[in-house]
């Protein structure tokens, strides 16, 4: 059996090791709390390796490198991804050890290990990438398609591609990368904050004359309000049903065991997603809209004249009840 990495007692929990959530940088020092946790995630993950639950020993290794970031925490987590048989999934935690731990001593051993799981990829026709981003959070898009946020991590055919991230707040980060089959590639880009943007203060528009209420146009805003508000909720419910049918799909996604091989899984939601925000943005409009609309006619009315609006909801369902002249 691998033997596991007992770098955490002697390292991570003097001081706090860089994590791989973005491009090197200083962690705070971990508190009592937290080392006294890493240990005991630590000691149950290390026991449940030895008796080959190796599911149960990576979940209490990336438990405990919450508390604690460590690169022996990586390298078990690699060891115990690899005795299960997941190559792609040994690979990167091999590659974030020696990320975290640079000159570690045992480096040639794990680029060693290293070498072997990128053959058992390339064979597969795909080989990994690793795409890191400050600050972390950044949408990824290669080629064109969403593939998660950074730090991301995946599989996909060797070639040239294209790599975008999307971050509020930031302008976009683009770059060109050569994957070759035989290696696992990274790319690193720091994101730049977006300029703010300021309008130039305009000229205020003169108050309008008071003149006499118009029923009429109260009438009229009311029953728009009334018709937009009603179409708003139907996009909104639109919305929830695709959004229900794009988290199914992302399950289906992520059940794939390469990038590659969920394409065409991955289209589809991001079909039903942007569905959704269609028919959510139309239908918070409508409904946003309708409001006002609404809001607007009742306020131009005499108070005596003024209908009155309310949403009743009974066990046949929910409805609008308005009483007053229109």
């Amino acid at each position: 059996m691998p033997r596991l990495s007992h770098l955490i007692f002697s390292v991570a929990l003097a001081t706090a090791v860089v994590g791989g959530a973005g491009l090197a940088s200083a962690q705070p020092a971990p508190d009592d709390a937290s080392r006294t946790e890493a240990k005991r995630k630590y000691a149950e993950g290390t026991r449940a390796f030895e008796q080959k639950r190796y599911k149960d020993a990576i979940d209490l290794f990336l438990e405990a490198d919450s508390f604690v970031s460590s690169a022996a925490l990586a390298f078990n987590t690699s060891l115990a991804y690899e005795a299960m048989g997941d190559s792609a999934s040994a690979l990167k935690w091999a590659r974030e050890y020696l990320r975290r731990a640079p000159a570690a001593e045992d480096k040639n051993q794990v680029q060693a290990t290293i070498d072997k799981l990128e053959a058992r990829l390339r064979a597969k026709g795909v080989q990994q990438v690793t795409v890191l981003s400050t600050p972390a959070g950044a949408t990824v898009l290669v080629d064109g398609r969403a593939m998660g946020v950074t730090p991301w991590t995946g599989e996909i055919r060797p070639g040239r591609h294209e790599v975008e991230l999307r971050l509020a707040g930031y302008a976009k980060g683009e770059s060109v990368f050569e994957l070759r089959p035989e290696r696992s590639a990274e790319v690193s880009l720091v994101l730049a904050a977006a300029p703010e943007i300021v309008s130039a203060p305009g000229p205020k528009p003169a108050p309008a004359d008071a003149g006499p209420r118009d029923d009429s146009s109260a009438d009229a805003l009311t029953i728009a309000g009334v018709v937009a508000l009603s179409v708003g909720a139907a996009g909104i419910g639109t919305a929830i049903g695709l959004e229900v049918a794009r988290a199914g799909a992302e399950a289906d996604v992520r059940d794939a065991e390469f990038q590659v091989d969920a394409v065409d899984k991955l289209s589809t939601m991001e079909d039903l997603q942007l569905g959704a925000r269609i028919a959510a943005g139309i239908g918070g409009g409508l409904a946003l809209a309708g409001g006002s609309l609404l809001i607007a006619g009742l306020v131009s009315r005499e108070p005596s004249e003024a209908p009155r609006v309310g949403l009743g909801c009974s066990d046949l369902g929910c409805a609008f009840a308005f009483s007053g002249r229109f």
